[in-house]
């Protein structure tokens, strides 16, 4: 297992975490994702290019089991970033981007049948989500995943500086 440190955008769907191939990544004392060190990860012949408001990020696509706040997503789609141009990334505590939008298609593979949810959300069965930024001597805030259906949310501590 590997442990990322992932910002949550809910600009965008898409999981994305730095390789080994990352050059800048590596340079900036990133964690960096090796299909190679996991049991589960299925390569794709896909590649993809994501522009972010601060800079873009490209890289192959790759499904693997992915964990996330004690929800299990199995088969999911995620860019490893190989190349990336986004403004002050080397300075950020983050690893990589956690996509919180709620597609109705994100970015799969072209094997993916049509109209089929590709987002970790869909994926771990994760139907609603919140988040709460506090301000002041309070933690920073909370990040909570679940469902409307069964009523039951996963909780995680928001770590770090709001950056935006």
């Amino acid at each position: 297992k590997k442990e990322f440190r992932v910002v949550a955008d809910t600009g965008s769907n898409v999981l994305v975490v730095p390789g080994i191939s990352c050059a800048a990544c590596k340079r900036a004392g990133k964690e960096l994702y090796n299909y190679r060190n996991s049991k589960t990860a299925m390569l794709t012949r896909h590649a993809s290019k994501i522009t972010y408001g601060s800079g873009t990020v490209q890289g192959p696509l790759i499904h693997d089991t992915v964990t996330a706040i004690g929800v299990e997503s199995s088969n999911q789609s995620m860019l490893i970033m190989e190349q990336e141009n986004i403004q002050s990334y080397s300075s950020f505590s983050f690893d990589g981007i956690m996509g919180m939008g709620m597609p109705v298609n994100a970015m799969g593979t072209k094997n993916s049948a049509p109209g089929e949810d590709r987002s970790f959300f869909a994926q771990a069965g994760v139907d609603a989500f919140t988040m709460c930024f506090g301000k002041g001597p309070r933690p920073n805030g909370v990040l909570k995943l679940g469902s409307k259906r069964n009523t039951t949310f996963m909780f995680e501590k928001v770590i770090g500086e709001v950056h935006w």
